[in-house]
């Protein structure tokens, strides 16, 4: 009985992360926990001649939210008509395994440094440089977040994959996630 609650209380929520669509502009460090707490659900990050979207697909590969969608064209349209005579880069990033959409994710923060990098190379060599969108692809790379069940969600996000498979483990805590909406 200890090993399943233990077990269960492992387990990533199988929901979106970022359940607001409204841009937020970001100031400070992404050291700053209220910088963090501002993001944190925020599909749409805005940054200094840059913004970062970020787009959750579940397993199946079905949006989360389709306002995310919206939300990323819209801030492209912004991008474009802040500038119309030098247009939008968009920088287009799929995470892999063990990764997600959390404010702090290793992947995410290395794209968010990507695109910074990018948009400062164009300031230095461009005379006008070029708006950009970083659209970060994002899906529950995850079913748990602690050792040693985390070694885990290979086995069942490859199970979800498989559609016969699915319904199967429909009422299964850990494979919850794989029941198509």
């Amino acid at each position: 009985m200890p090993a399943l609650v233990i077990a269960l209380a492992a387990c990533a929520e199988h929901r979106p992360y970022r359940t607001s669509t409204a841009p937020v502009d970001v100031s400070g460090p992404l050291s700053d926990a209220r910088v963090q707490a501002a993001i944190q659900s925020t599909s749409i990050e805005r940054y200094d001649g840059y913004s970062i979207a970020v787009i959750e697909f579940d397993d199946q590969g079905r949006f989360w939210d389709r306002r995310q969608f919206a939300a990323m064209s819209a801030e492209i349209i912004r991008q474009a008509r802040a500038d119309e005579d030098s247009g939008v880069g968009m920088v287009v990033f799929v995470h892999g395994w063990r990764h997600d959409a959390t404010v702090c994710d290793k992947s995410l923060a290395c794209f968010r440094e990507l695109i910074r990098r990018v948009v400062a190379d164009q300031r230095r060599g461009s005379p006008r440089p070029h708006r950009v969108v970083g659209i970060y692809v994002a899906w529950r790379g995850y079913a748990s977040y602690r050792w040693p069940f985390e070694l885990l969600s290979f086995v069942e996000s490859k199970k979800c994959g498989d559609p016969n498979r699915r319904r199967r483990y429909a009422g299964a805590p850990l494979r919850s996630r794989c029941v198509p909406a």
